[in-house]
């Protein structure tokens, strides 16, 4: 059965980090940063999985990719 909320949490990520976000570059990561660290905190995740989930993110819309 899906996570609902990963799966919304997931959802928003992808519109902050996208490059056409209306928002402005830094406030959008930012905002996608503090989503994630706040999943995390109700849920007992490390700063860890918050750092490779950020990363995943920032990797699509960069074109880079993190080495494995």
């Amino acid at each position: 059965m899906p996570d609902h909320d990963l799966v919304r949490l997931m959802s928003t990520i992808a519109r902050l980090t996208h490059p056409r976000c209306p928002a402005g570059r830094a406030e959008a990561l930012g905002r996608a940063h503090r989503r994630i660290r706040d999943y995390a905190a109700l849920r007992g995740m490390s700063e860890e999985w918050c750092d490779r989930v950020f990363m995943l993110f920032l990797d699509r819309s960069t074109d880079a990719y993190a080495p494995a």
